[in-house]
């Protein structure tokens, strides 16, 4: 039985490139797994509270520093071209987050103020920084994907996590509060992106041709999709994301949304564990089965996605529906039953969303982005829906359970247009061929 799961994984490059990036991914997901009961008992919630809202403003930051010009490195078919859009990327992260850093040196504190948590203010400057390193992480790991360099890709999510996990029990034994954890994310996405920089211009740059002027704007008019809808997407779908800690600290209380981030952080293990890794060589498999026209069988390679993620989640899905609150208390601490509470209702999207992780590529892959600006609005209204009743009705677990009703609708949906779509694609093919 070994031999022949072994014989499988050697004959298929896939299935060898999901386990390297699985099997770095695992590692360095365990790292801050393994020393979480450490952590949560050296930060509380107001702590993780600050630093939720700091990783909600920074990641939208990140979305917008390279205009999503990063997602279209994998499509060029010559290398060369796919370079030149690495290089425009660069430069229009550097650009943006300088103009980031300007508007919050004069606007920063009102920010603190909207936000209502003004222990932010310290470190907001941190923001277009962190942003910038998390931006240029994003490109090169495009690129690495596109080269199929996956060992660079596993061994520096080994040694990212490794640094945020020894930064955060450093500075949480120094009693640095929010800020130990928003500095250990500072270093360690400062060193992956050196790493990533230093590997790339070592294989790519050094003693070639860099920035091709001409050509990278010809390529940015010919990706001009990914600006223009990829952009606004993702923009709307990651303040989305990030719009319940922003909401909970404004409408209930810092207690609330660091034990919601806690939850969602740990709950969020799998899905950047197991499911981030195999969405990334997905995409790759995926592109290439619909560069040959096979439609069907992209929906085939696609169903058992689905199904594979499914086995792999259920189980563990289960645990913490029915065991949730106790598990959070024993693990982590007494002080985040809340968590548990939470997570235990959480679940049912998580699942749902860990199943689905490979499909938001194939609407890149489909030239279908237009079709998940449409998801993001409809997300974003529901999630500040979903809060905003919460706080009218004075209760925080209904606003949590109408979300976990409402990502699991969309979701549903969201699958059955992919579906929908390569049908037709399929059927297309079967009248061109046939007249």
């Amino acid at each position: 039985m070994i031999k022949t799961i072994l014989k499988k994984i050697r004959g298929s490059e896939f299935l060898a490139n999901t386990l390297i990036l699985l099997s770095g991914t695992t590692i360095a997901q365990m790292l801050p797994f393994i020393f979480s009961p450490i952590i949560s008992r050296l930060f509380t919630a107001e702590d993780f509270s600050v630093y939720g809202v700091f990783i909600s403003i920074y990641s939208i930051f990140g979305v917008l520093l390279a205009l999503r010009y990063d997602m279209s490195i994998m499509m060029p078919k010559k290398d060369e071209d796919a370079k030149q859009l690495v290089m425009l990327s660069f430069i229009l992260s550097l650009i943006i987050s300088s103009l980031i850093m300007i508007s919050l040196l004069l606007f920063g504190e009102n920010i603190s103020v909207l936000l209502n948590i003004q222990a932010l203010n310290k470190w907001i400057l941190l923001l277009p920084v962190s942003a910038l390193f998390l931006s240029i992480n994003n490109i090169l790991i495009n690129w690495f994907n596109r080269k199929k360099e996956y060992k660079t890709i596993a061994f520096n999510r080994v040694q990212r996590n490794a640094s945020i996990t020894g930064a955060n029990l450093g500075f949480g034994a120094l009693k640095i509060d929010s800020g130990g954890l928003i500095i250990s994310q500072l270093i360690s996405d400062a060193i992956a992106a050196f790493y990533y920089l230093w590997n790339f211009y070592k294989k790519e740059l050094k003693g070639k041709k860099k920035f091709d002027k001409k050509a990278s704007l010809a390529l940015a008019k010919q990706e001009k999709d990914f600006p223009l809808f990829t952009l606004p997407t993702n923009f709307i779908d990651t303040f989305s994301m990030q719009l319940p800690i922003l909401l909970i600290t404004a409408y209930f209380s810092t207690q609330l949304s660091g034990s919601y981030f806690f939850a969602y952080r740990i709950l969020g293990l799998p899905m950047s564990m197991i499911g981030a890794a195999y969405a990334q060589t997905f995409f790759q498999k995926f592109v290439s089965i619909i560069k040959e026209e096979d439609y069907k069988a992209a929906k085939t390679f696609l169903g058992k996605s689905w199904a594979l993620l499914f086995s792999i989640i259920i189980v563990p899905a289960i645990v913490v529906a029915l065991f949730g609150p106790w598990l959070f208390s024993f693990i982590f601490g007494q002080e985040w039953l809340e968590s548990g509470k939470i997570a235990s209702i959480l679940i049912f999207y998580i699942t749902f969303a860990f199943i689905s992780s490979p499909t938001s590529s194939t609407y890149i892959a489909l030239k279908m982005q237009k079709y998940s600006l449409i998801f993001g609005i409809a997300s974003l209204t529901y999630r500040f829906l979903s809060f905003y009743l919460g706080y009218i009705f004075k209760d925080f677990y209904f606003a949590i359970a109408m979300l976990v009703i409402c990502e699991i609708v969309e979701i549903i949906i969201y699958n059955t247009v992919v579906i929908i779509k390569l049908n037709r694609m399929t059927k297309q093919k079967e009248v061109h061929l046939t007249t």
